[in-house]
């Protein structure tokens, strides 16, 4: 049975003993109000766009970044300072900032589907649908500068910038068999892991930690991100019954993921070059394709790939176990679950 998702509770027939405590209770206790908080930001919406952002924001995402924000404050003993629930407020602000970078990509890729769904610029047409992402980015970002202290701004403008950054590159970068894994790297640390490193400093900033343990945060949240994106690399060549998506979908968008970098390094010089020409051109047919998933996966090229991101893994569980004593640590052993989530994901 393919794993659902950390943020989705099981039915209580899956819930194996270590996933009960503290899985399933804190996903009761947090996923409410992180909803209600995320309804909130999108209600001060001007009504023009608001539709499209409800639309956009159901879309059966797991609300990942809003819960890292909101575990780790309480991993490191923040209290709301406030009554209108403020560290769910910060949560769902960075909830905004990813669904608009979603919005964007499926613009930019002429995506018909989201998650199994008509795209919110099917539906709502493009002009809608980009005012409806501008809208949510400067929403969002009007609810960190409510806190008054500019350290969520700069935070959050970092990881916006390097969003930006790393979608951009991968786009300037498709067809190219140049930049290899270094490349790659420097991709996916812009396009994925700057989000999800911010979505962990900003619920430390809300819990007031100190320079050290802030550090500790980003190094938890920039490793996992690196290997969350590594892990659905590799899932790209797995197969279709299992993940729901078409596989090599990475090879027809012309994308030099891990696994086909390893395949494409395992050919001799004459083979090598001829993929890189293929590849650049995009002209693989359907069966070439599928010849191609086949080949990655008797090389062992997926496996390969997650040992990969079981080194970054590794880096993000260091980097927890820093964290200061003393906290909620059901939050600290949730943060942990999230580790061995991404470790052993199936779709």
């Amino acid at each position: 049975m393919p794993i659902r998702g950390m943020f989705y509770e099981p039915p209580p027939s899956t819930l194996s003993a270590s996933m009960v405590v503290p899985f399933a209770t804190l996903l009761l206790r947090e996923q409410p109000r992180i909803a209600r908080a995320v309804e909130s930001l999108t209600a001060a919406l001007p009504s023009y766009v608001r539709p499209a952002a409800e639309y956009a924001l159901n879309g059966g995402g797991k609300r990942l970044r809003p819960l890292l924000t909101v575990l780790v404050s309480h991993a490191l003993g923040g209290k709301d300072k406030d009554q209108d629930d403020g560290v769910y407020k910060i949560g769902a602000a960075i909830e905004m900032f990813h669904v608009a970078s979603l919005l964007h990509d499926d613009i930019l890729d002429n995506a018909p589907l989201r998650r199994g769904r008509e795209g919110t610029h099917i539906r709502y047409g493009v002009p809608r649908t980009l005012l409806t992402a501008d809208a949510m980015v400067s929403r969002a970002f009007q609810t960190l500068a409510e806190t008054g202290d500019p350290r969520y701004m700069v935070c959050a403008t970092r990881a916006v910038i390097g969003t930006a950054d790393g979608e951009i590159m991968e786009i300037a970068h498709q067809g190219s068999t140049e930049g290899g894994l270094d490349g790659y790297f420097t991709i996916i640390a812009g396009k994925t892991a700057c989000l999800l490193r911010a979505s962990c400093e900003l619920g430390a900033l809300w819990a007031g930690a100190d320079e050290a343990t802030l550090g500790l945060v980003a190094e938890y949240g920039h490793n996992l991100g690196m290997a969350f994106q590594m892990a659905d690399d590799a899932l790209d060549f797995a197969p279709s019954s299992e993940t729901g998506k078409p596989e090599g979908g990475d090879i027809r968008e012309g994308k030099l993921t891990p696994p086909i970098n390893y395949h494409m390094e395992s050919l001799d010089a004459p083979a090598r070059a001829e993929f890189a020409r293929r590849f650049a051109a995009r002209d693989f047919s359907d069966a070439e394709i599928a010849e191609l998933v086949r080949a990655v996966r008797a090389g062992g090229f997926q496996e390969r790939t997650l040992k990969l991101a079981d080194s970054f893994l590794d880096k993000a569980a260091a980097a927890l176990e820093g964290f200061p004593a003393g906290n909620d640590a059901q939050a600290k052993a949730a943060l942990a679950k999230a580790i061995e989530f991404v470790r052993n994901r199936t779709a």
